[in-house]
């Protein structure tokens, strides 16, 4: 079993690396992909490519500029909703890693997005997912939207079974 002290350093580690390799694999996608063609790294099914998504997630409102400034103001929403996060995974601290791992996978992305949003005005998005013909994605999105969606399925998944025993 893991002392205290050292799940405490172990969140921690996770929450900062998490934040880390969402940020370094924008800075490579602009540093590499920008300018460029999409490149295939397993045929039929991902790519990468450079987007500066300066709407909402999955590039809802990407060239509305009208929309934009509805936008800006929910960033701070956004900054808010954060922090709660940032609030609850404190409080809830003593939980398991378990129970604390989809909340520390939506503060990961959230603030990998936030950083971008407010370092740069847009989130680089570079990842585009797709299954041949059958199911093509058609949004690029980024390291901190999967924390996001993953973290949000995990809290799902878990909600729906926890009702069912």
């Amino acid at each position: 079993m893991i002392s205290s002290i050292g799940k405490y350093v172990l969140i921690i580690v996770l929450l900062v690396g998490g934040v880390f390799l969402d940020l370094r694999t924008k800075q490579w996608a602009k540093d590499h992909l920008k300018g460029r063609h999409i490149v295939s790294l397993v045929p039929g099914c991902v790519e990468m490519g450079y987007t500066e998504n300066r709407g909402m997630v999955f590039g809802i409102f990407n060239h509305d500029s009208h929309a934009q400034k509805y936008i800006s103001g929910l960033t701070w929403v956004r900054a808010v909703i954060l922090l709660a996060v940032t609030v609850f995974i404190t409080v809830q601290r003593k939980k398991s890693l378990l129970y604390l791992l989809p909340f520390m996978l939506i503060w990961c992305g959230a603030l990998g997005n936030l950083i971008d949003v407010f370092g740069r005005g847009y989130v680089i998005d570079s990842i585009h997912i797709h299954a041949g013909k059958i199911l093509d994605w058609p949004f690029f999105f980024n390291i901190a939207d999967a924390y996001v969606c993953f973290g949000m399925a995990i809290l799902l998944l878990t909600g729906i079974t926890a009702r069912k025993n």
